[in-house]
């Protein structure tokens, strides 16, 4: 039973001394009603809150709004209030988000907000942060899932960080890699970028985190130790993001290299003489 059906008259709720004069009585009674009146609308509103305030928002008409003027206003008061509940959760709706359908971005942002308490809950795990990277970059297929690589788990027994002076780099420890296929999703460079910038905002701060493409489909086996090892002894050095192409400088054998040995440079090929450029 709704809290409005429940709802008891303010004339109900005077002493009956007011009953004695009828004439005073019907006054008293039909200025309350205006009261009542108001109350009751307020409390119809308060009983669609909950709904309103969560994801399952677009179902009720904006509070104080009156129906049949909700549909000009409904996008731009679903849209602000989805945007104010993402905020709760300290995020931030992204513009990549965005398409040509208003349908389709809220259907996206509810989706989030739907999800926001387990992710919310999860963050800072291993399988949490996987599955906010999927949701957030819409990676719903097996060969477009990320693989996430926690390097403890794979130091080989007979390496040791005792003993190591501070200056030296352990590369086992509170280092993690991130082997992302690429797909179409990640086609656009803004979207690698968007990718790298995710890394560095919902990674644990504690953990170095390192960003690798691979090609869609790459598989890897993380029960297999041998071959997780092979794999982060072949993706090289960390290399901080903003540094990601070195420039040798003073340049050797007159020419500049590409020191992430991935075969290109801006411009095209994979070396470019220094005097072509004079």
């Amino acid at each position: 039973m709704s809290e409005a059906s429940l709802y008891q008259a303010l004339r109900d709720h005077l002493p009956g001394l007011y009953h004695e004069d009828p004439e005073s009585w019907a006054e008293v009674s039909d200025f309350l009603e205006i009261a009542d009146h108001l109350f009751r609308a307020y409390l119809v509103e308060l009983e669609d809150l909950p709904v309103w305030l969560s994801p399952g928002a677009r179902s009720v008409p904006p509070p104080g709004v009156p129906p049949d003027q909700a549909a000009g206003t409904m996008y731009r008061q679903h849209d602000a209030l989805f945007r104010e509940l993402a905020a709760w959760t300290a995020w931030e709706i992204p513009g990549s988000w965005r398409t040509d359908s208003r349908e389709r971005n809220l259907d996206r942002i509810e989706g989030f907000l739907s999800r926001a308490a387990r992710v919310w809950r999860r963050r800072g795990t291993p399988r949490g942060f996987s599955s906010w990277f999927c949701l957030y970059f819409r990676l719903y297929r097996r060969r477009e899932r990320p693989i996430l690589i926690e390097h403890f788990k794979y130091r080989p027994p007979e390496e040791s960080s005792t003993g190591a002076s501070p200056e030296d780099v352990d590369e086992w420890a509170l280092r993690v890699t991130l082997l992302v296929p690429v797909t179409s999703t990640f086609e656009a460079y803004a979207r690698r970028r968007e990718a790298r910038r995710f890394l560095d905002r919902h990674l644990p701060a504690h953990l170095v985190g390192r960003l690798c493409w691979v090609p869609e489909g790459f598989a890897l086996d993380l029960d297999d130790e041998d071959a997780v090892r092979g794999v982060i002894r072949t993706l090289g050095s960390y290399v901080p993001h903003d540094d990601g192409i070195h420039l040798l400088s003073p340049p050797e054998r007159g020419r500049i290299q590409d020191l992430l040995d991935s075969g290109h440079l801006p411009g095209g090929g994979t070396e470019t003489s220094l005097e072509d450029d004079r």
